[in-house]
C-alpha cells in the first residue's frame, strides 16, 4: 500500500498480482530521497508520503502488542474503506487509485503454492495429491480465495482508476508512467519477488466444479476485465 501526495497517487495492493514489485517500483515517489528500498519493511509515513509495512516481521513473534499494531496500521492489503478513512475524504477523492489485476485462475494458484509451499524445506508433494488438496481447498472455501473485493470497491462501488495488469505488467507500468509524468522509470526499478514455481500448468489444477466455482465468486473479475472463463495452459 503506497499514498504519494507529491504526484497524488493511492496504490491499493491486491494480493498475488505481483503487488510487491510494483509497490517496490513505486515506492521511491513515497519515501525520501536515497531511502533504502527493501522487500520486508515497518510502515514508514514522511511528508512524501505513507509506505505500508511489508513482509514478515520476526522481531515481533514475541511481542504481541506490536504485531498487533502492526495488523491494525498501516500495511500492504488495507482496504480502500481503510484508507479512506484513514486519510480523509479530501485527500481520497483527489487521489488516483492504482491497482493490479491478475487472471483469477493463475492468481489462485499461484495464491496456494505461496501459502503452502513457498520457503519451506519440504518437497513439492506428487502432483495428484497436490491437486487433490488444492480442489479441497477451493471448493470447501478453507483456502481464502485471493481477489479482495475491498481493494477494488467502496460501498459497492467501484473505485480503481488505473489498473496494472499481471499479464502487461512492463507496458501497464510505462503508460502509467507516462499518464502520470513519473519522474521515474518504475519498469527499470522493477524486482522479481516471491516467486514460486510449478511444474504443471494452471488447467490441471482444475476440475469443471472448481471453474464453476471460480466463475461465480470472481464473476466481477471476468466480466469487468475481460479474462477468459477457462483455466489456459
Amino acid at each position: 500500500m503506497l499514498i504519494c501526495y507529491q504526484h497524488n497517487f493511492i496504490y491499493l495492493k491486491a494480493p498475488k498480482t505481483a503487488g510487491t514489485s510494483v509497490e517496490m517500483a513505486l515506492e521511491p515517489l513515497c519515501v525520501p530521497p536515497g531511502s533504502e528500498i527493501r522487500e520486508c519493511r515497518e510502515a514508514m509515513r514522511t511528508p512524501y508520503g505513507i509506505v505500508g509495512a511489508r513482509g514478515p516481521a520476526p522481531h515481533l513473534r514475541s511481542e504481541p502488542l506490536k504485531r498487533i499494531k502492526r495488523r491494525l496500521g498501516w500495511r500492504s492489503h488495507n482496504s480502500a474503506r481503510y484508507i479512506r478513512l484513514r486519510i480523509g475524504k479530501q485527500r481520497w477523492h483527489q487521489s488516483i487509485k492504482i491497482a493490479n489485476i491478475r487472471n483469477p485462475f493463475d492468481q489462485l494458484v499461484s495464491a496456494y503454492h505461496f501459502r503452502f509451499h513457498y520457503n519451506t524445506k519440504k518437497s513439492e508433494p506428487d502432483f495428484a495429491v497436490l491437486r487433490k488438496h488444492f480442489l479441497e481447498k477451493v471448493k470447501n472455501n478453507r483456502f481464502r480465495l485471493p481477489y479482495n473485493r475491498k481493494i477494488f470497491f467502496l460501498f459497492g462501488n467501484y473505485i480503481i482508476d488505473k489498473v496494472i495488469r499481471f499479464e502487461h505488467l512492463h507496458d501497464d507500468l510505462a503508460a502509467l508512467q507516462n499518464e502520470l509524468m513519473l519522474p521515474i522509470d518504475p519498469v527499470a526499478n522493477l524486482p522479481h519477488t516471491k516467486k514460486t514455481s510449478r511444474r504443471h500448468p494452471v488447467s490441471a489444477y482444475f476440475d469443471r466444479q472448481a471453474i464453476e466455482i471460480v466463475k461465480s465468486r470472481f464473476a466481477w473479475v471476468f466480466d469487468r476485465f475481460d479474462y477468459p472463463t477457462e483455466p489456459a495452459d
